[in-house]
């Protein structure tokens, strides 16, 4: 037995498809099972996936949607901020993960209810406190549900709160197949709140590995290197002596020729200096009165003093005569004055 009051949709008439949406009733003394309607709906498109394609058809025009707003989902975070329920089991999904991947990264839960009355503005404020928080990025998550459950997560006022959001949000509501507005304006999607941990959270092992794989990288770079440029300063400073050696052999040689260049000037002058001291030295001797007196010459005095003319003695006069090699005394007896 069905029982519903046909007043929950004017628009329904006898021989449409209906959705509908209630809870079963069992009347344990009768044994009659009853199913009692919250909600019925024409089957196809119903009122709130209208309204689900207007917003979303708004929201694309205006821009919302558009991947040249979404920010970069940071490689290693320290802090994850999560909005979701805090019962249930996407709580204990995503802990869960995260503590496989990495046991050192913190997660601030902000429990909001995520169905019903009062669920977007729960939502919204948790976004809202995470992104002033000391987080690196945001999960807005979810279990699995029907489209009217999901309806949070379709409301404008939520979108765009997550489209002001100084963080990067990961959107993860419901499974694979559940596509809900938020989706579209995260800067990244999850399928699941599991996968949702994945992207999040990095893995420790693995960024361990690397790391080791980057450091012994590293070290075969730089003893390469090391051996590259210890070879070419081998090279470089065999290049140098060899240069040195040839400018000084080169320098030497200069040298040697300039020294005996240096020697044959200096030779030169002295035996045209010798030459000339020769030269000058026969005309001194030439000069000396010995020389003179030693051709047969005599050299007379009267008195000590020198004698050049006849008429400088008289007859009687005692007169002395140097000769090369000694003196001779003689007294004047004749004067003969020769006349020119």
């Amino acid at each position: 037995c069905v029982s519903f009051d046909m007043s929950v949709s004017e628009d329904i008439v006898a021989g449409d498809k209906v959705v509908i949406k209630g809870r079963p009733n069992f009347y344990i003394k009768t044994g009659k099972l009853s199913f009692i309607v919250s909600r019925i709906e024409k089957f196809g498109m119903g009122a709130l996936y209208k309204k689900y394609l207007e917003t979303k058809e708004k929201l694309e025009k205006e821009g919302v949607f558009d991947t040249r707003y979404k920010k970069q989902i940071p490689e290693f975070p320290t802090r994850v901020g999560v909005v979701t329920s805090e019962t249930g089991a996407v709580k204990n999904d995503i802990i869960k993960v995260a503590r496989r991947k990495n046991k050192s990264v913190d997660i601030v839960f902000y429990p909001a209810k995520v169905q019903g009355e009062g669920a977007v503005e729960q939502i919204s404020r948790g976004i809202e406190f995470l992104d002033n928080y000391n987080v690196d990025c945001i999960i807005v998550a979810r279990g699995g549900g029907s489209f009217e459950d999901y309806e949070p997560f379709n409301t404008e006022a939520l979108v765009r709160k997550i489209f002001m959001c100084k963080k990067p949000v990961i959107s993860a509501v419901g499974h694979e197949n559940d596509w809900t507005l938020i989706d579209f304006v995260a800067d990244a999607r999850a399928s699941t709140p599991s996968v949702a941990s994945e992207i999040a959270f990095y893995d420790e092992e693995i960024l361990l590995n690397k790391i080791k794989n980057n450091c012994i990288s590293f070290y075969g770079k730089l003893e390469t290197f090391i051996d590259t440029e210890k070879n070419k300063f081998i090279n470089t400073n065999k290049q140098i002596c060899s240069l040195v050696e040839n400018k000084l052999i080169k320098q030497r040689s200069e040298m040697c020729a300039c020294v005996d260049n240096c020697k044959f000037l200096i030779s030169s002058l002295l035996e045209s200096k010798k030459n000339k001291i020769e030269l000058e030295t026969a005309k001194i001797s030439k000069l000396n009165p010995m020389s003179v007196l030693r051709s047969g010459y005599t050299k007379i005095e009267k008195e000590n003093k020198p004698i050049s003319s006849v008429k400088e003695v008289k007859v009687g006069d005692v007169i002395n005569s140097r000769l090369f090699d000694g003196f001779v005394k003689s007294k004047v007896e004749e004067i003969k004055e020769i006349k020119k």
